[in-house]
């Protein structure tokens, strides 16, 4: 198809729904292969559900510590790539509470058999079997590797690379429309204006919009909620000897805990032109039927407490909550390949469900990108 002038200007080969780190790397390796990449997404920041934010006067804090499932091409893309510092995280723990005492169980072999054994105490049942295989079993918890810095070191990289090609990027931009022809271009209407393109990528992050067409039919596909929700505490002792009697750590699991299912404590990836002294942060998975309330707030402080992992109220200067409720992924794999199969190629997926399975997946193919990288010789971060 023939574009005149006028429309020249609005038009894209390849419009990215979404700034996730896996479609911002793939629209980079697609801008650097000669073709016209557009990205649109409705937030103030790229990254997805890996974006910075701002919390308390602080800034760049991570807006969750994401688990990178063991996948070793995606581990090799971030750290021999990207030259992104990965480790093991470090002082792990299993929280367990057995007869009103609130255990720590180290990440280690003493720990997990300690850690299946009151589990499995709590049963009606006591299955010894069900011990040795929960052992056993593979734990991305154990074997999780991540970025030495944060996650602030992918969106580095993100913007660095970004700027070296002009990547182009529709930020606080909402998507109304969208319309897919399988033998002309297909049409993306936001709040602002509207483009023409010839390939529409998507992901699990995409939320299903009103007016979506693929030709003629009209497309109805509900999200699913799967609802995430989190809670960032920020607090501050009243001095810093406070802080000795608590037990350090990094990540702890809550096994059979009501209310919690993982913290992490994140004070160690604040810049350090944001940090501010005597103040630290954790952020909190939650489990999906939690209310954003003050009880709740209270009902999760006092289990911290309970196993000294932040101040009690006498010890405390300051105490601050920011609550999150996430839906991810708001699409199944399913749903996608559904789409995609409707759009005659018009429509192209990617699967970004879990980030370093996505970086083991496409980073096979982004040889543009890794001469990109390789030519800017990037130093480890």
């Amino acid at each position: 198809m023939i574009m005149n002038t006028q429309n020249k200007t609005k038009y894209f080969d390849k419009i990215y729904v979404g700034t996730g780190p896996i479609l911002f790397f793939d629209a980079i390796n697609e801008t650097c292969k000669g073709n016209k990449v557009l990205l649109i997404d409705k937030s103030d920041t790229i990254g997805g559900a890996w974006k910075l934010i701002n919390i308390d006067g602080m800034n760049n804090l991570e807006n969750a510590v994401h688990y990178l499932i063991p996948n070793k091409n995606g581990y090799n893309f971030l750290n021999k790539i990207l030259k992104i510092s990965l480790i093991r995280t470090p002082r792990k723990f299993y929280a367990q509470e057995l007869l009103n005492n609130h255990i720590l169980l180290p990440n280690n072999l003493f720990g997990e058999i300690c850690n299946s054994l009151i589990s499995e105490f709590k049963k009606d049942k006591f299955i010894f079997k069900n011990v040795i295989s929960n052992i056993f079993r593979p734990k991305s918890f154990s074997k999780s590797k991540y970025p030495r810095n944060g996650s602030k070191t992918i969106i580095i990289r993100m913007l660095q690379l970004s700027k070296l090609i002009n990547l182009k990027i529709k930020l606080k931009t909402s998507i109304e429309k969208i319309y897919i022809s399988k033998n002309n271009l297909s049409k993306v209407k936001t709040c602002k204006e509207t483009f023409l393109t010839k390939e529409i990528i998507i992901s699990h992050g995409f939320l299903p919009i009103k007016d979506f067409f693929i030709d003629k039919q009209k497309i109805n596909i509900n999200k699913k909620k799967f609802r995430r929700p989190s809670l960032h505490i920020v607090f501050s002792p009243k001095n810093e000897n406070d802080m000795k009697k608590l037990k350090s750590f990094v990540q702890v699991i809550f096994e059979d805990n009501l209310l919690i299912k993982y913290v992490h404590e994140i004070s160690h990836y604040i810049p350090k032109e944001n940090q501010k002294k005597g103040t630290y942060v954790i952020v909190v998975a939650l489990k999906h039927d939690l209310q954003n309330e003050r009880n709740t707030y209270e009902k999760i402080k006092n289990e911290f407490q309970k196993y000294k992992l932040i101040p009690s109220d006498n010890n405390l200067n300051k105490i601050f909550y920011y609550w999150q409720d996430i839906f991810l992924p708001l699409l199944l794999t399913s749903d996608l390949k559904y789409l995609e199969s409707l759009s005659n190629g018009k429509l192209k997926i990617m699967l970004t469900e879990e980030l370093n399975r996505g970086f083991g997946l496409y980073s096979q193919e982004w040889k543009e990108l890794k001469n990109l990288i390789e030519k800017s010789h990037f130093s480890y971060i």
